[in-house]
């Protein structure tokens, strides 16, 4: 069995607002469109396709930060713990972010421009894949 697995940077939601002009900017829907069209072409090729929630970027300088932005991430993730057509979503956010600031990187995850994980961070994400969903039954 062929598996994909989809984790969407933040960089379209975090830059759209340095877009020139405002039919550049890049909006939720654009996105949610653009993560559909693999897992249609993966389910059509008989693959299955996984997808991981986006992680936080609070605290990122500008011009990653944005009210609109924070809205962004939080509409495609909602979409994707509720209406993907995923086969499997890994709640990556979930689990990497700070309690205290559910819009930003959990400290011990952060690489230190609170954009990127460290090296904890990154080992954090690939332990939560459960490997066990690649053993289930077709």
């Amino acid at each position: 069995m062929r598996t994909i697995l989809l984790f969407e940077g933040i960089n379209d939601i975090a830059g759209a607002s340095t877009r020139s002009t405002p039919q550049d900017h890049i909006s939720a829907q654009q996105i949610i469109d653009a993560m559909t069209a693999p897992a249609t072409r993966a389910h059509q090729r008989g693959i299955k396709i996984w997808a991981a929630t986006l992680l936080p970027f609070g605290a990122a300088e500008w011009p990653c930060r944005s009210a609109a932005g924070e809205q962004q991430r939080q509409r495609i993730n909602a979409w994707l713990r509720a209406d993907g057509p995923f086969d499997a979503v890994l709640d990556f956010e979930r689990t990497r972010r700070d309690p205290a600031h559910p819009d930003r990187l959990l400290p011990a995850y952060d690489s230190g421009d609170h954009l990127h994980p460290n090296t904890a961070g990154h080992k954090a994400l690939a332990d939560a894949v459960d490997f066990k969903l690649l053993t289930t039954p077709e």
